[in-house]
């Protein structure tokens, strides 16, 4: 009896990438193939499918390349890896949001109100998503600190007013064809 084996097309094509993209990985060490046929051609294994899932997973969520294979070649817990990567992902967001804030302020795309509540908001929906998503790992600080600083604001005498574009009405003008 022997072992499933897949050749690079079909395999692509079940991992809804190119024969190019495999032929890179497989240079670059990422995923290579654990046989070749006679005539050369590259012959994936269950294995090499299980690695291959591994990487579209992790890539899905941002990791890069190199990454990817120096954990998965060191034998890291692609779990471990992953939470690592959460944090990273939760700081660029903590960074985003006054920045955010400012530009929507600037834009005036937002009242005021509630871009003096986004942030917490933000932090709220994070702590909700992590509960439902893991609900036996929550992180108390991170869930107590968003849920009880969710400030209620209204329009009062020290908000801006909300401001309107400064933008021109598109309108008829002067012809190009003069």
């Amino acid at each position: 009896m022997t072992a499933l084996t897949m050749k690079v097309g079909p395999l692509a094509q079940a991992g809804g990438l190119t024969v190019r993209t495999l032929h890179h990985w497989d240079t670059i060490g990422l995923l290579s193939p654990s046989r070749r046929t006679a005539g050369g051609h590259r012959e994936y294994t269950e294995d090499d499918l299980v690695r291959l899932y591994q990487v579209l997973a992790l890539r899905g969520l941002g990791l890069g390349l190199e990454t990817i294979a120096a954990c998965l070649d060191a034998g890291v817990d692609p779990s471990r890896l992953i939470r690592d990567h959460l944090d990273g992902v939760e700081a660029s967001l903590a960074a985003l949001a006054v920045p955010l804030c400012c530009l929507l302020a600037a834009a005036g795309a937002v009242p005021w109100d509630v871009l003096l509540a986004l942030p917490f908001a933000l932090a709220a929906l994070a702590a909700v998503t992590f509960v439902r998503l893991w609900p036996g790992r929550a992180r108390p600080g991170r869930v107590a600190a968003a849920g009880d600083r969710a400030p209620v604001r209204g329009r009062g005498p020290s908000t801006p007013p909300r401001r309107t574009s400064s933008r021109p009405v598109p309108g008829p003008g002067p012809s190009p064809r003069g």
